[in-house]
């Protein structure tokens, strides 16, 4: 695992970080910060197609989610790609009531615990490499 990190000085809170990591079946990368433009957007590349998410965080409440799932066609001249869409929601009152639902009627949650805790091992290990001597220095 590669990781470089920039802190803000002042409040010693991560603005801006970007890692290359080394799975069982293949590698991933990517830049994530808080302080750069406001566009939102996560693009997953893979061996043939691609996920695009326009807005992944901060949904506005008042428009519908949009994915954009590119496989197959002619690519690059005209390739495939499908739309999918999510109807208009507040998206915090969406987890809030799947969450609702797992714990009064005994649903599965939308995302197992161990996920959670698999994703805190990734980003605890993106720290440990960039604080070994891969951080970015604030200025």
């Amino acid at each position: 695992m590669v990781a470089a990190l920039r802190r803000d000085p002042r409040l010693d809170v991560d603005v801006l970080v970007s890692a290359i990591l080394e799975f069982d079946g293949g590698i991933a990368s990517f830049t994530a910060s808080t302080r750069t433009e406001t566009d939102q957007r996560v693009d997953v590349y893979g061996t043939t197609g691609r996920i695009s998410v326009g807005i992944p965080f901060n949904i506005p409440p008042d428009r519908p989610t949009r994915i954009f799932l590119t496989a197959g066609g002619d690519p690059p001249v005209a390739p495939k790609t499908d739309v999918i869409e999510f109807a208009t929601a507040d998206p915090y009152t969406v987890e809030f009531e799947r969450f609702a639902a797992a714990v009064l009627e005994g649903l599965p949650t939308p995302v197992p615990p161990e996920d959670a805790v698999a994703n805190l091992r990734v980003i605890e290990s993106i720290f440990v490499a960039a604080d070994q001597g891969l951080a970015v220095p604030s200025k």
